[in-house]
């Protein structure tokens, strides 16, 4: 009964406000804490893509060896903190594939967004994942 007379006279009208208001900045802020870190991991992913192109790039230039390029790409993802799943999602081929010579590497790095609201609700699961691919050239690093 109380609620009832606040919410007709004056005084209601204001409480009415507060709590529409207060829903909205909570709305808002719920928002903000869960996009934030998405728009950061997105930024992330694609720093790190370019970073093990090149430290993939450069350990082929110097070796000549695939093999150990990629050896030498998988720990830089390690120690970018990507997990054993992740990594193992991640792709790393040298171009042009089929000649001898190779001209240039390609990476693409895959990683889980951390957020609550896309872990808890299954079908957004799907959307956690982000990945980023970046192409450096062979011969232009050193």
């Amino acid at each position: 009964m109380r609620l009832k007379r606040l919410l007709d006279d004056e005084s209601g009208q204001i409480l009415s406000r507060v709590v529409i208001y207060g829903v909205i900045f909570a709305i808002v802020i719920a928002l903000i804490v869960e996009l934030g870190p998405l728009a950061w991991d997105r930024f992330s992913v694609s720093q790190t893509s370019d970073e093990v192109a090149s430290a993939a790039a450069n350990s082929y230039y110097a070796s000549h060896d695939a093999h150990q390029a990629i050896v030498d790409a998988t720990t830089k993802l390690k120690l970018s903190g990507l997990t054993d799943e992740e990594i193992s999602q991640c792709q790393i081929y040298f171009l042009p594939a089929d000649s001898p010579t190779k001209l240039s590497v390609r990476v693409t790095v895959v990683e889980y967004a951390n957020s609550w609201l896309l872990q808890k609700i299954g079908f957004l699961k799907k959307l956690s994942k982000i990945s980023s691919t970046h192409e450096s050239g062979l011969n232009a690093t050193k």
